[in-house]
């Protein structure tokens, strides 16, 4: 079985921040992947 995760975050301005993540599971006979979006902004 192999894991794959991957994230990218971006400072979109002061004080806010995006982000961007994969995270994926291979195995013989399975697959689970998922993809999740993020935002904070704080003041």
């Amino acid at each position: 079985m192999s894991l794959i995760p991957a994230g990218l975050d971006w400072q979109v301005e002061p004080g806010a921040r995006a982000g961007l993540a994969y995270d994926g599971q291979v195995g013989p006979r399975a697959q689970d992947r998922a993809v999740k979006g993020s935002f904070s902004y704080e003041w």
